[in-house]
């Protein structure tokens, strides 16, 4: 059961972080499963079953979901072997996590953040979306609603130019013209990560955000048709 991250926690990422090398974290590794890799497996598992509730098919294994510690350096200016940062996402199991909607809670020093969204831009789900909206504007509104009454917003590149037809809301004109997606809870306390109650604020929001990921995961599972 996850009760909270720890001072452990915040300790072993300034480690990694100022100590970036491979002698450094090869004599604490034991200290990083403890302090932070066991930690946020507890989270996962809590949380499991509500990505299952969302959709039976969520990958939840816990090492499939965490992402790695260490970083692929091959096309990156940024040579250092290490994250001193981790996040989680829960997507479709077998979905390329780079265009599938996915659920990710992402935690660090100096960051805390979790929602939903993709990975990367997708135009192609993006397309789709639009004639959805175009279709039922009144159903969107209705998302963004929920998204709003929750303490949320949505966030992503947007077209500079982009035609929109005469029938979609002005409040909808936004999310009709994004590249791509994600819906984030507005305010954090980053204290919170501290405490076992996490859990349940993550759940809460994850549930609220369930119309909006089933919108997303059928516009993608169109595209695979």
């Amino acid at each position: 059961m996850f009760t909270g991250f720890t001072d452990a926690t915040i300790e072993t990422f300034l480690g990694i972080r100022f100590n970036n090398n491979k002698t450094w974290m090869d004599q604490h590794r034991q200290e990083y499963y403890a302090n932070v890799r066991d930690l946020f497996y507890a989270l996962i598992d809590d949380l499991a079953d509500t990505a299952l509730a969302i959709d039976p098919d969520m990958e939840v294994r816990p090492h499939k979901c965490l992402s790695r510690i260490n970083r692929d350096t091959r096309f990156s200016n940024d040579k250092s072997l290490y994250r001193d940062h981790l996040w989680f996402c829960f997507h479709k199991a077998a979905c390329p996590k780079e265009e599938c909607p996915m659920f990710w809670y992402e935690f660090g020093p100096d960051q805390i953040s979790w929602g939903l969204g993709t990975w990367f831009d997708n135009r192609p789900m993006m397309d789709i979306m639009r004639r959805k909206m175009e279709a039922r504007p009144d159903d969107f509104m209705e998302l963004i609603r929920t998204v709003s009454r929750a303490g949320m917003y949505i966030g992503g590149d947007t077209f500079r130019r982009f035609d929109v037809p005469e029938n979609i809301p002005e409040a909808l004109k936004p999310l009709y013209m994004k590249k791509g997606l994600y819906i984030s809870r507005d305010s954090i306390e980053y204290e919170w990560a501290f405490s076992g109650e996490l859990t349940e604020r993550i759940k809460k929001d994850y549930l609220t955000l369930k119309p909006f990921y089933r919108m997303l995961q059928g516009c993608f599972d169109e595209i695979r048709a």
